[in-house]
């Protein structure tokens, strides 16, 4: 599985750094799936996995001013509230438990295991604990700018230098591990569907 959508990916963008740079800011592969692709596709690895940093670092950048916007939106559209709840359902208890095991709000020292909190999140090398998912945690945390951004680009590079090296370890094994992690983010999706549902259902019969 993981050759044959490596191959259909380069059949359709040539350039492998520019399609490793994409991939790497989309919410389901991010610099994870993308780093796998190159080792696949058998690209020159530290210019393909500096084009994913890069890339990933930009979209840091760019998303995390944006979500608490999201949030505040879905306080007054019915609609948008809708989608807030798909993607915040199990954000919301990942940050409860991290504003908990913080303790007490504090001078620097609550706010400093909040950024640790994030970064372990994001560092995690899964599908969907990246910097798409950490810039919503971080938003609903309510952290600011600086600190989410500091966590999540740590974060987002110590899980593309845990893939990276697994991939060079792999060697030509790296395809399976392409697709346990292609087979894992879509249980992650039927799993959020199935709960969005569940959900909706649950209303519904209110």
């Amino acid at each position: 599985m993981g050759e044959k959508i490596t191959e259909l990916l380069g059949s359709v963008i040539e350039n492998e750094y520019l399609l490793v740079a994409i991939l790497a800011v989309i919410p389901v592969t991010e610099i994870k799936g993308a780093i796998l692709y190159a080792a696949v596709a058998k690209c020159e690895m530290i210019g393909a996995s500096l084009a994913a940093f890069a890339s990933s670092a930009v979209l840091t950048f760019a998303i995390v001013p944006l979500f608490p916007l999201f949030l505040r939106l879905a306080e007054k559209s019915v609609a948008v509230r809708r989608v807030g709840a798909f993607l915040t359902d199990r954000l919301e208890r990942k940050a409860g438990r991290i504003i908990e095991t913080a303790g007490v709000p504090g001078v620097g020292k609550y706010k400093s295991r909040l950024i640790l909190g994030l970064y372990a999140f994001v560092a995690v090398p899964l599908p969907f604990t990246g910097i798409w998912a950490g810039a919503l945690l971080a938003a609903i945390m309510r952290l600011d700018y600086r600190s989410s951004v500091f966590a999540l680009v740590c974060g987002n590079f110590t899980a593309g230098g845990i893939v990276l090296t697994l991939a060079l370890l792999a060697g030509d094994k790296a395809p399976y591990i392409l697709t346990i992690f292609l087979y894992v983010a879509l249980a992650f999706l039927i799993v959020m569907l199935i709960r969005a549902l569940g959900r909706k259902l649950a209303e519904r019969t209110r």
